[in-house]
Parts: C-alpha cells; sequence; structure tokens
C-alpha cells in the first residue's frame, strides 16, 4: 500500500476535502516533506497540467501518481454521465477520456468516478438514470481499458449520492456492467455512514477494490475522529490490497498540520507498510 496525499490547483471551499491546494512544485514538496510517497489530483480541467512537468516533479519528491479525481467537473461545470442533457452527457464523457487519457501516462493511476455520475433526483423519468450511467460508463470503460487504466466507482453516502451509496450496490451493479476495467473505490468517511460493519464491506469487496480514500469520521485527518483505522488497515493487509490510501480530508487547521498528523497516526499504528 502506498499513502497519498489529495492536491487541487483550484480556488476551493476551506472545508473541500482536499489536503493540500496551490502551486504544484510548492505543494509536491510539502506532501513528500509531510511523510507522503503519492499524489491525487483533483482538477476541473486537466489539459492545463503538462505530462512531462508533472512527471519531472514527481520524480524531484520522490512520488507517485497514484489517481485523478474528475468530481470538480461536475462541481464547476455541472457535467453528468447520466443528465437529461445529451450534450451535457457526451460533454461528461469526452472530458472523463482526457483524464483517462493523462493517467495512462502514469504507472497504476487511478480515474475516480463519483459525483460525475450524476443523480437520479435529477432525471425526469428515472428509468434512464441506470441506461444512461451504463452506456457511458462502458463507453468510458473500454476506452479507459484500451489506456491501460481502472476506473474507480466510488460508493458515496446519501447526502451526497442518491446511487451506489454502499458496498452491495456497488458490487451488484459492476457484476452487471461487467467491466474489468471498472472496480470499486470506497471511502472511510462514507463508509461510516452507509456500512453496518465496514471491516466487513471491505472484504465483501475484496476482489473489486482498486483505490481507497482515508478521513475519519468527522472528515478530518485520520486520527482526528473516532473510527477504528487500525482495523481497516489490518483488514485491507489481510485482502493483500495493493492499491494506494489516499487521504480525502479537510485541510485543517491547515494543510501541514492535518497531512502529518495523519501520516505521524497512521505509522504509529504499525500495521502497514507505505512506500512504492
Amino acid at each position: 500500500m502506498i499513502l497519498s496525499a489529495t492536491y487541487s490547483d483550484c480556488d476551493l471551499n476551506p472545508r473541500a476535502p482536499i489536503l493540500y491546494r496551490g502551486e504544484m512544485a510548492e505543494c509536491f514538496k510539502h506532501i513528500s516533506q509531510d511523510g507522503f510517497r503519492g499524489v491525487e489530483i483533483h482538477t476541473e480541467n486537466i489539459l492545463k497540467f503538462d505530462v512531462s512537468e508533472v512527471k519531472k516533479l514527481l520524480k524531484l519528491h520522490g512520488l507517485k501518481l497514484t489517481s485523478v479525481g474528475t468530481g470538480l467537473l461536475r462541481q464547476r461545470y455541472g457535467l453528468s454521465l447520466t443528465s437529461d442533457d445529451e450534450m451535457c452527457r457526451k460533454e461528461a464523457v469526452k472530458k472523463l477520456k482526457e483524464y483517462i487519457d493523462f493517467a495512462a501516462c502514469f504507472d497504476n493511476a487511478v480515474v475516480i468516478i463519483g459525483l460525475l455520475r450524476g443523480k437520479m433526483s435529477e432525471i425526469a423519468e428515472k428509468d434512464y438514470y441506470w441506461k444512461r450511467l451504463s452506456e457511458n460508463l462502458i463507453e468510458s470503460g473500454k476506452y479507459s481499458e484500451g489506456k491501460h487504466v481502472r476506473l474507480g466507482l466510488e460508493m458515496i453516502n446519501r447526502y451526497e449520492a442518491d446511487t451506489l451509496n454502499n458496498v452491495e450496490e456497488g458490487i451488484a451493479y459492476l457484476k452487471d456492467l461487467g467491466l474489468t476495467s471498472i472496480g470499486i473505490h470506497l471511502d472511510s468517511y462514507h463508509m461510516n455512514i452507509e456500512e453496518t460493519d465496514i471491516k466487513k464491506a471491505i472484504k465483501t469487496s475484496s476482489e473489486a477494490l482498486i483505490h481507497f480514500h482515508f478521513a475519519d469520521n468527522d472528515r478530518y485527518y485520520p486520527g482526528h475522529g473516532h473510527l477504528d483505522f487500525e482495523g481497516i488497515l489490518k483488514v485491507l493487509k489481510k485482502i493483500s490490497y495493493s492499491g494506494a490510501i489516499a487521504v480525502e480530508a479537510m485541510p485543517q487547521p491547515d494543510s501541514r498540520i492535518a497531512g502529518k498528523g495523519c501520516v505521524d497516526f497512521l505509522k504509529n499504528i504499525k500495521v502497514a507498510e507505505y512506500g512504492t
């Protein structure tokens, strides 16, 4: 397992769950200094990043790109894979493919699909939701397969998403979808709301699990609240999870304190080894 930090170049709400924000070179330096070995990028336009420059900075600071988030496409532009607006759906798929192209330049970088799938409550005829979602995920999944990139379908709590809230729903849906290029992406914060037994849910997802977000029950950094991260890490080790753990938590009281606090807490548990 590799411990990764969330990063964005965008101007975000102070309580948005992204640890490091600002100029990439400075943030990558801080991420490395604070003890992380990976980076997860969140942006509203992946094309503005020069791949060679990103690779240069990653190498300079001994980091690996573990994942790329697409949620800002939804939050900034309202894009959705299931929208009633056909042009909106097409633009969402187009942008998603751009993120896949970017991830393809890095080894084993996962592209996250969470909020980008849209909400069923926004659809005039609810039956169209699953049809559109499946059609666009199949198109994107086949595209990502050709690029040797995996997509992580995130299970999100009921207050932020009205479908695919828990592991049971995610496993059933992916089984019907039938694409090996799309796997399950879990988040401890969302699981705390939706799962009756977090450790059991992780075991259930073991064959499909490709990415994991860590945040405590209050969405601060791990160790700030009361989630059993020792138990979670033991289960991940038991199922031989080899993907990344990206910390998607609020940068409170600030990025450096939260980042260092998280790394120190997880290292003190002495369950998982953090590295490549």
